[in-house]
C-alpha cells in the first residue's frame, strides 16, 4: 500500500510541478550580482531555485544547456536574446546586472503577452468544439423526441445529401477555425 502512495505522490509532484520561470531566474541572478556575488555563483545558485538545471559555469554555452530543455517555443527566442546580451556584456565590459535587469523586463512582458494570447484564444477554441459537437446533439435530441434522424440520414436521397453537405461544411469550418487559432498562437 505504501508503494502505491509513493507512486501517486510522485505522479502528483511531476504533474503539478511549477514550470520554470526564466524571467524570475534572470531577476534573481541580477539581484545576486548587485549584492556582490560573482557571475558563476549567481547562475549556479539562481537557476536551480527557479526550476532549471544548475549550469557548470557562467559561460553562455553552459547557461543555455541548463535552461533550454525547459523552455517553450517563444521562450527559446527569448533565450537567444538573453545569451546575446550576456555575450555583449562580456565583450564590452558592460555591467551584467544592468543588462540582465533589462532582459528580465523584456522576458516578463513577453510572458504576459503569451498568457494574454493564450487566454484570448480560449473562446474560439471552445466555440469550435461546441459547434463541432452540436450536430451530434441534434441527432440525439431528435432520437429522444421520437423522430428517427439516423433513418433519414442513411435512407438515401435528400437526407443523405443534406447530411453529407452538412458534414463537409462542419469539417471545413472546424479546419478553418483551428488553422486561424494555430496562426494566432504562432504570432
Amino acid at each position: 500500500m505504501a508503494g502505491y502512495i509513493r507512486k501517486f505522490a510522485g505522479f502528483l509532484r511531476r504533474r503539478f510541478k511549477p514550470k520554470p520561470q526564466l524571467a524570475a531566474a534572470v531577476v534573481e541572478v541580477a539581484s545576486r550580482l548587485n549584492a556582490g556575488a560573482d557571475p558563476e555563483s549567481a547562475w549556479v545558485k539562481s537557476l536551480p531555485r527557479n526550476g532549471f538545471s544548475p549550469p557548470k559555469t557562467a559561460s553562455s554555452t553552459d547557461i543555455q544547456a541548463a535552461i533550454e530543455p525547459y523552455l517553450t517555443s517563444w521562450e527559446q527566442a527569448a533565450l537567444t536574446g538573453l545569451l546575446v546580451a550576456i555575450r555583449f556584456s562580456e565583450a564590452v565590459g558592460a555591467p551584467l546586472s544592468e543588462v540582465l535587469t533589462g532582459c528580465a523586463d523584456s522576458l516578463t512582458e513577453a510572458a504576459n503577452a503569451a498568457r494574454a494570447r493564450k487566454l484570448a484564444l480560449t473562446a474560439p477554441k471552445a466555440s469550435a468544439t461546441i459547434l463541432g459537437i452540436l450536430p451530434l446533439g441534434g441527432i440525439a435530441l431528435g432520437s429522444l423526441l421520437g423522430a428517427n434522424p439516423l433513418n433519414a440520414i442513411f435512407a438515401g436521397g435528400l437526407g443523405t445529401i443534406s447530411a453529407f453537405a452538412g458534414l463537409i461544411a462542419l469539417l471545413t469550418g472546424m479546419f478553418w477555425m483551428f488553422r486561424l487559432v494555430a496562426q494566432a498562437e504562432k504570432a
